[in-house]
């Protein structure tokens, strides 16, 4: 017997959070706009642009969204400002090229605007993309050089530091970074 009728969507007997925050399934509505590479809309007056910048790091549909009206760009879950990216950087989806991609193409638009807001963190500017683009790229610079020299990924934990991050959130996840970029150069 279902003790929760109308919330308890997989019947397992438990609420989980999104069937709590979603409410009853009587209430979800399927979507009435759709899009497949970008839409404008107004919404209360204001212009809202949503572009989708493809399937990468764990989700099928990442956008991002700008406000022209409000000069803001919104992207969640690929960039994070002040913090490293999490754990093993989801390198099972081996989408490694395709986020970088995606954070390109963010740097890029989020100069035209003067406020980015992500997902996780505090709110920021395309100079902030960038810095997040910059630790990609050095991650994977010397975890590339390792590889080239015959270091073992064990001896590559050791020895990459990337000290000039360590006063972001999560650095201590720096080991299991260097995991995820070791396999998306190798696997």
């Amino acid at each position: 017997m279902n003790q929760f009728p109308g919330f308890d969507a997989n019947g397992d007997g438990v609420l989980n959070g999104a069937e709590i925050v979603r409410g009853p399934v009587s209430l979800v509505e399927p979507p009435n706009i759709t899009f497949t590479d970008e839409i404008e809309i107004t919404l209360g007056g204001k212009r809202v642009k949503l572009t989708w910048l493809g399937e990468m790091n764990h989700s099928k549909d990442s956008s991002m969204i700008t406000f022209p009206d409000d000069d803001v760009l919104m992207v969640v879950d690929f960039v994070s400002f002040g913090r490293l990216p999490n754990r093993e950087m989801d390198y099972e989806n081996g989408m490694f090229e395709e986020w970088m991609t995606a954070i390109r193409e963010t740097e890029e638009t989020a100069r035209n605007f003067q406020y980015v807001s992500t997902g996780h963190g505090p709110v920021g500017t395309w100079e902030d993309v960038r810095d997040w683009r910059e630790y990609f790229d050095k991650l994977q610079a010397q975890v590339a050089a390792g590889i080239a020299s015959g270091k073992t990924l064990e001896q590559m934990q050791r020895e990459i530091t990337m000290d000039e991050y360590s006063d972001w959130f999560g650095f201590d996840w720096i080991d299991e970074n260097v995991l995820g970029m070791y396999h998306f150069l190798t696997d």
